[in-house]
This record gives C-alpha cells, sequence and structure tokens, in this order.
C-alpha cells in the first residue's frame, strides 16, 4: 500500500496546531496546564499531532480526498486531544477483547470435543486424552478470567462441567488419573482471581461439581487402608505353619 507521507505531515501538522489552540483555550479560561510553559506548549502540539493522526486515520477513517475537511477535522482532534485518546484506547481494548472471544469460542468447542472423548476412549489412549483435557481446560479458564462477557464466560463453565462429569467417569476405570486431572483443574480455577471476584456464584457451581467426586475419593482411600490392615492382620501360611508345629 502506498502511503502519501505529505498527506501524512499535513495532518500531522494541523493536529499540532489544534494542540496549541487547545493549550490557547485551557489558558483563556484560567486552567493552566500541569506543566509550565515552555514546555508545556510542546506537550499541547505533540498530544495534538498524535490525535490529529489517530482521529483522521484510525476511528474516523476520514476521506482524505477531501483534504480541506480532513485538515479541519485533524485541527478539532488536536482540539481535543484527551477525548480522541480516550477514544482510540477504548478501541484497542475492545479489538483486544473482540480477539478474546473468539479464542474462547474456539476454545469451548474443543473442551467439548474433549469432554465426549474423554468418556469414548480406549484405556490405552486415557492417559493422552486426559492430559489433552487438562491442557485445553487451563487454557479455557484463563482465557475466559480475561473476558468482560458474562454469557461467555457461563458457557465456559458449562463447557468445563462436561469435562468434569466425563472425568467421573474416567475415575471409574483409572482412579489416580482422573484424580490429578480434578487437582489440576481445581487449581487453575481457583487460582483464576478475575474469574471468581468478579462472579462468585461460580465457585458454588464447581464445588458442588466436585463435592461428589470427593466423597468418592474418601471412601476409596479409605477403603484401601482397610484392605491393607486386614491383610497385614492376617497371618500367611508359613505362619500358620509354624505356629501348628510348636
Amino acid at each position: 500500500m502506498d502511503i502519501n507521507w505529505k498527506e501524512v505531515g499535513l495532518v500531522t501538522v494541523f493536529g499540532g496546531l489544534g494542540g496549541a489552540l487547545s493549550l490557547v483555550y485551557s489558558l483563556t479560561v484560567g486552567n493552566p496546564p500541569a506543566i509550565q510553559l515552555p514546555w508545556g506548549l510542546l506537550a499541547y502540539i505533540f498530544l495534538g499531532m498524535g490525535a490529529g493522526y489517530l482521529g483522521v486515520y484510525v476511528i474516523a477513517k476520514t476521506d482524505t480526498r477531501q483534504l480541506t475537511h480532513c485538515l479541519g477535522f485533524a485541527v478539532a482532534c488536536g482540539l481535543s486531544w484527551a477525548p480522541i485518546m480516550d477514544a482510540t484506547t477504548a478501541l484497542v481494548e475492545n479489538n483486544k477483547q473482540r480477539a478474546l472471544h473468539a479464542k474462547v469460542n474456539q476454545l469451548i468447542e474443543e473442551t467439548r470435543t474433549v469432554a465426549s472423548e474423554l468418556r469414548n476412549t480406549s484405556d490405552e489412549k486415557l492417559s493422552v486424552t486426559t492430559d489433552s483435557a487438562i491442557v485445553t481446560v487451563t487454557s479455557l479458564l484463563d482465557t475466559s478470567s480475561k473476558i468482560d462477557d458474562l454469557r461467555l464466560r457461563v458457557a465456559a463453565h458449562k463447557s468445563v462441567e462436561e469435562v468434569i462429569e466425563s472425568l467421573n467417569e474416567v475415575s471409574k476405570r483409572d482412579f489416580e488419573l482422573a484424580s490429578r486431572a480434578r487437582k489440576d483443574i481445581l487449581y487453575t480455577l481457583s487460582s483464576s482471581g478475575g474469574w471468581y471476584g468478579s462472579h462468585p456464584s461460580s465457585m458454588s457451581v464447581f464445588a458442588r461439581e466436585l463435592l461428589p467426586f470427593s466423597v468418592d475419593a474418601s471412601k476409596a482411600v479409605g477403603s484401601r487402608i482397610i484392605d491393607e490392615k486386614d491383610d497385614d492382620s492376617q497371618p500367611s501360611d508359613e505362619n500358620k505353619k509354624e505356629t501348628g508345629s510348636n
């Protein structure tokens, strides 16, 4: 794309002129700048130059073929440099949110897919599929904690709940693998401060989902301990023979 540097230079200069007019206006109404002259004048000029460029080419995307109108708009942007800077910041944040929303939607679909794979995968591929689920869920929770769309966060919650339900099924085949996966997911949830800080009710959702698993884990561990004690308390066949001979 060819850049008309002469046009860009004119727009920037006229924006700087608007910045200088902004300083004159401030002094006229009795609102002097925080920076003393002459540095205050330079600051206003540079701010006006930046606002002129951003206002013409980024925010309004003015038709530069109408040069007189374009340069007049550049002066107006320089005169009102503060709102132009705020609008530019908001535009950048909006574009960032749009990119995050697209990423979260993609991760939601991947999370639902891996939840289905967990229920249907073979025992040989169970470990690999579980590790993939952990990576996907972690990425989803980290990314969704940065967005400001509550409905999309709820959708992310639901997709993670599908993985949790699938891990309940996995625990029947491989308890330790499912336990490790659930622990990693819970750690990610607890470390997502923005998630819980904005929507504390989401904690109860996952606490309710994790509670049955915790109870089952306690029962399983308890039964293992009891079995081990029973094995230790019962004498072996050799000990029985020695006792009988005595």
